[in-house]
């Protein structure tokens, strides 16, 4: 039995280095379950590095029984076309789609695309017992957590299965599949050979942007951790095979404040001098004795879910927390000498208790871009990501928007789209008045702070032609480099 495990094709270019920056860590999770539990299956994992036309014969040159391909949102229109190309040329070859739009929305995704299964939520047992089923045993009726066709071409969707309560009984991702060498990082990165690894999965927020939620709260605890030990032992296997940057991934690293100190004890006990790290924390989550922590583990740089400077805005969002708080925090991490990349989103909105629609004002995004540029004045804020407030799928947020008819397009889609043109009060020419000075004052920060990694030059430049574009067809090649 041979299984090929892959991204979408999106070829070497600009895009691939700003969005395959560390392997697909659900790809490897399912690799690694595959070996353990179904001995003498070959897998081969493809990356997105490569043309479609090379991805074909790669597929060709593999021959897989099973072809697996992870969906997310930014990468839909690859992965529809890498589909396309591989199911034209290997008609009968059973493609499975796994990862954030299958688990959402599998009923659309089945109807949309030429996709024989959809593995929904968690997927390591599901695949497995896919795969044994596709090499001759069980029934696919059986398997939780499956969509597919039926004999008449009805989408049918089998009951959701638990998630995984111990995540310490999971095997490791399968890094013996990867070629570290193609992954250079972020365009914000200290070292390279850049990766990641899962210390927990889920989240116990509920900001209404977040789409995660539909994921990780559908069948079991919210967040689920693990161990300090299985975490440490894995940094090690990356350190090994020359990761040198490593991300500890979790919906909020120190939701679990107890928990994220052991962690860092369990890694800083390594003792990996060449090693550095980052995370994504919560502001209102930290203290004297987890900074000195993270700065003793080599924590050089911690990200931040900050949003907007409005308290109206964090509230209306759900982030639970003061902008007195962040302020705080990113005091605390000054202190300790730990860089700090903030998270921004622009033109906000959600509901009131009414049910009425409200949208965060210029004024207030202004007010944001001014709070950034004090904290970056006084060496507390070095880095920062500026994009518009986005539904998507899954998300409350999402709803919000189908409620108000803010979206594009109706009925089983993978994808609607939020038209800012209908956004009350907000006009297109304002949004990217701000989108633009925005983008002009991460280009500063960058500029004075550093750690701006080569690879992504050419992303930079687009962006810099985005600013200094005359009208939408330009911003639109200068962000996905083709015309409408």
């Amino acid at each position: 039995m041979k299984v090929l495990l892959t991204q979408p094709a999106i070829g070497e270019s600009w895009l691939s280095y700003n969005r395959l920056y560390a392997p697909n860590l659900g790809l490897l999770y399912l690799a690694g379950y595959l070996k353990e539990f179904k001995p003498g299956v070959t897998i081969k994992y493809l990356e997105g590095h490569m043309s479609a036309d090379d991805h074909v014969k790669a597929v060709e040159s593999f021959q897989p029984d099973v072809y697996g391909i992870t969906l997310t949102a930014w990468a839909l229109p690859y992965a529809s076309a890498t589909i396309n190309r591989v199911k034209a040329v290997f008609p009968s070859l059973p493609i499975v789609a796994g990862g954030p739009y299958p688990s959402i929305n599998p009923r659309a995704v089945l109807e949309k695309e030429a996709i024989n299964y959809c593995v929904i939520g968690e997927g390591e047992q599901t695949f497995l017992e896919l795969v044994e089923y596709l090499d001759g045993k069980g029934s696919q009726e059986s398997i939780n957590g499956l969509a597919y066709r039926d004999e008449h071409g009805e989408v049918v969707v089998n009951p959701k299965r638990k998630a995984f309560r111990d995540l310490d009984e999971l095997p490791l991702p399968d890094w013996s599949l990867v070629d570290f060498s193609k992954y250079g990082g972020p365009a914000i990165s200290k070292k390279r050979p850049y990766g990641h690894l899962s210390a927990a999965r889920g989240c116990p927020h509920g900001c209404i942007f977040c789409s995660s939620n539909a994921v990780w709260k559908r069948s079991g605890p919210w967040v689920r951790h693990r161990s300090p030990e299985a975490i440490a032992k894995e940094v090690n296997l990356l350190y090994d095979y020359g990761v040198r940057e490593i991300v500890l991934r979790a919906g909020s690293f120190n939701a679990n404040l107890k928990w994220a100190k052991e962690v860092c004890r369990a890694i800083k006990r390594l003792k990996l001098k060449e090693a550095v790290f980052n995370c994504e924390l919560r502001c209102d989550k930290v203290d004297e004795e987890f900074l000195g922590l993270l700065h003793d583990i080599n924590m050089w740089c911690v990200h931040l879910g900050i949003e907007s400077s409005s308290p109206r805005v964090l509230k209306g969002i759900g982030k639970r927390y003061t902008i007195e708080q962040v302020t705080n925090a990113l005091e605390m991490f000054k202190q300790f000498g730990i860089k700090v990349y903030g998270y921004f989103m622009m033109f906000n909105f959600w509901e009131d208790e009414k049910g009425e629609l409200q949208i965060e004002t210029p004024d207030e995004v202004n007010n944001t871009l001014t709070f950034i540029k004090s904290a970056s004045r006084r060496g507390m804020l070095h880095h920062f990501s500026w994009a518009f407030c986005t539904p998507y799928e899954g998300s409350q947020l999402y709803d919000i928007a189908m409620r108000h008819g803010l979206m594009v397009g109706t009925g089983p889609k993978l994808a609607n789209e939020l038209d800012s043109s209908r956004l009350p009060g907000i006009s297109v020419a304002v949004r990217n008045k701000y989108r633009r000075r925005g983008m002009l004052l991460q280009f500063e920060l960058a500029l004075r702070n550093g750690d701006f990694n080569l690879n992504h030059v050419r992303r930079g430049l687009a962006n810099l032609r985005y600013v200094f574009a005359r009208n939408r067809h330009e911003q639109w090649q200068c962000e996905y480099g083709r015309s409408t």
